[in-house]
């Protein structure tokens, strides 16, 4: 990656990292000590979470069906939209574990043991992805490997996301639209990969 895009990466990643920032602050600056505040929080981080690990899990897929300068930027970026995404995920950790201190009783719900081991399995490959995002990683751990971790990684958070959504269904239509979307983003990588393959295949049919 040269230094012109890799810089546009990094102008990417603290884009979204401030605004993610700034929407926080916005939601807490009444009362940061407030119950409600910090469940908004929460929720707003974990809808632009998200947000951003769907348009990371489906960036290829989007550049190879629809290849336009859009799709293209979002390709080749797709490494800081990850980073993007960790960071989101991170603050809204943090304000997790803020919502189990406000009393016993969120204390109980926030670090039930289901929670930390569902949370930590996704917080443990979302460390590992971020940590490995980046050439050095790559050349290290091989390039077969790198694809298997990243592969199993992505697979897992979607899988993750998929379940606490649904568990979530019925607290109204926005987590049906959050399913959609991650349901829409695997289906993309499905139908990429098919044409990918159907393209392979054509020369070899014709033989």
């Amino acid at each position: 990656m040269t230094a012109r895009p890799r810089s546009r990466g990094l102008l990417l990643w603290l884009f979204a990292t401030l605004a993610i920032l700034a929407a926080v602050a916005t939601v807490l600056h009444a009362d940061p000590t407030s119950e409600v505040a910090v469940r908004r929080a929460v929720r707003l981080t974990a809808r632009t979470s998200l947000g951003l690990f769907a348009l990371t899990f489906a960036a290829r897929a989007l550049a190879g069906l629809w290849p336009c300068a859009a799709t293209e930027f979002l390709r080749r970026h797709r490494r800081h939209l990850g980073l993007a995404f960790a960071t989101s995920h991170l603050i809204h950790a943090a304000l997790f574990i803020r919502l189990g201190t406000l009393s016993p009783e969120l204390g109980r719900e926030v670090f039930a043991p289901q929670m930390l081991i569902a949370g930590g399995s996704g917080y443990l490959f979302i460390a590992l992805l971020a940590a490995t995002s980046n050439d050095a990683a790559q050349r290290w751990l091989g390039a077969e490997r790198w694809r298997r971790l990243h592969t199993v990684g992505a697979y897992w958070l979607w899988v993750v996301f998929v379940l606490s959504g649904a568990k979530r269904l019925s607290g109204g239509p926005i987590y049906a639209v959050m399913l959609a979307v991650l349901v829409g983003a695997l289906a993309l990588r499905v139908l990429e990969r098919s044409r990918a393959a159907r393209a392979t295949a054509t020369p070899r049919s014709g033989r």
